[in-house]
């Protein structure tokens, strides 16, 4: 348990220190970078919930717990998603489906808050674990793998449309973003959905190589 504990810990500690130095460099000038730091620090929050969940013992308590985390990852692909519409330049998303990602969202937002996802916790080899009911669980996966899907989408769409440096910036965040997401969907969303929620533990590392590799593009941007 305390190794798990410590190895989140210095996920998130390093989550946020990046977060803040990009956030600092930035300085408000480019929109997108905002939403990267708003994804670094929605991980990082995502992080610690999940590693202090590993020493929850009070079942209520840990629910609470595990709420947090769940918004978190919904930030964090939410934050993805509008990193994706304004990298290098503005998308223009379809108002209909504008709406039905929010509406959506804010379904998602409320099946969490209200504690509807969950029907209880269960323990594993010591450490708690959340129950989640399974149709909503599903619905919960549908949102996120289908928001990555859109925003790879948005970022493909660039790709296409762009030459030189930006068409290998984007397929240097292409390809570094959707092997985190699969690996980090997989151990966050999928192993949890089949009752092997002691391996979610991992999914940060993932998503910390993800933003490990976006953050040194950056930087790399500009000090060319």
């Amino acid at each position: 348990m305390w190794i798990k504990f410590s190895i989140l810990m210095l996920v998130a500690l390093l989550n946020l220190i990046l977060g803040i130095l990009i956030s600092i460099k930035n300085q408000g000038k480019e929109k997108f970078i905002k939403y990267f730091v708003l994804l670094y620090f929605s991980a990082t929050i995502w992080t610690l919930g999940l590693g202090f969940a590993l020493l929850i013992t009070d079942a209520n308590l840990f629910l609470i717990i595990a709420r947090v985390f769940y918004v978190a990852a919904t930030v964090i692909i939410l934050s993805f998603f509008m990193f994706s519409v304004h990298f290098l330049y503005s998308y223009k998303v379809n108002k209909v489906l504008k709406y039905i990602i929010i509406l959506f969202t804010l379904y998602i937002f409320y099946i969490i808050l209200s504690g509807d996802l969950f029907i209880g916790v269960y323990e594993y080899r010591g450490l708690m674990h959340e129950l989640e009911d399974s149709t909503l669980h599903l619905v919960y996966g549908i949102y996120f793998i289908g928001i990555m899907i859109y925003s790879h989408y948005l970022l493909f769409s660039k790709y296409h449309k762009s030459q030189g440096v930006n068409k290998s910036r984007l397929l240097f965040v292409i390809i570094g973003t959707a092997i985190s997401f699969v690996l980090g969907t997989f151990f966050a969303w999928y192993m949890p959905y089949i009752n092997k929620h002691y391996l979610d533990w991992i999914a940060p590392i993932f998503v910390f190589f993800m933003t490990f590799s976006i953050s040194y593009l950056l930087f790399k941007k500009e000090n060319e």
